[in-house]
């Protein structure tokens, strides 16, 4: 079961499991449209060769070491931010703990 969250602005998100360690940033409204990131960039500025955050318009922010909570009581250590088809991939490590 997903466990959804609401921003500053209303909007409402969640992180979809698409494998094992591997969730989608999924948001409704247009917070997203308006979105930093922030990462290392390939030599010429184009594009990053990775992501170190992202922030959608009233938040959540979100970087590299962060805790998620994708299913209520279950929690992940984000490893590494993928863009991903105009949203982020994450990977985590395994399970922290769960109550």
């Amino acid at each position: 079961m997903k466990y959804t969250r609401t921003n500053r602005y209303g909007d409402s998100y969640h992180w979809e499991r698409l494998a094992d360690e591997k969730y989608l940033f999924r948001m409704e409204g247009n917070s997203l449209d308006y979105c930093r990131v922030g990462g290392e960039l390939v030599a010429d500025g184009s594009t990053f060769t990775s992501i170190a955050f992202f922030d959608p318009s009233g938040g959540p922010f979100t970087q590299v070491g962060d805790i998620i909570e994708p299913e209520l009581n279950e929690f992940k250590k984000i490893s590494k931010i993928r863009g991903f088809g105009g949203t982020y991939l994450v990977e985590t490590i395994p399970p922290l703990r769960s109550v």
